[in-house]
């Protein structure tokens, strides 16, 4: 009854270490693609900041090229106007 109760206990004591092995292992994957996912959304956040910034320059280049555009036609009409004053 004693050999049965130690072989048992043995049983018991190998599950336990299959367990937290078991458990070991999981929270090391865990911890792993927890640090791929951080690292997923940083460049997700990174990605998303250069595309605000590509946006903006874009944004600021297109009114640049309006204000120069209407600074050339009124430019022309000042032009046209003077040359209809010189006649």
């Amino acid at each position: 009854m004693i050999e049965g109760l130690k072989t048992s206990d043995a049983q018991k004591s190998s599950k336990v270490d299959r367990l937290l092995r078991k458990l070991q292992e999981s929270n090391k994957k865990a911890r792993h693609l927890s640090k791929q996912v951080t690292q997923v959304l940083q460049d997700k956040d990174h990605d998303a900041v250069e595309v605000e910034v590509e946006s903006q320059a874009t944004r600021h280049a297109r009114d640049k090229l309006a204000e120069e555009e209407l600074a050339q036609v009124r430019l022309q009409k000042e032009g046209a106007h003077r040359e209809v004053l010189e006649l």
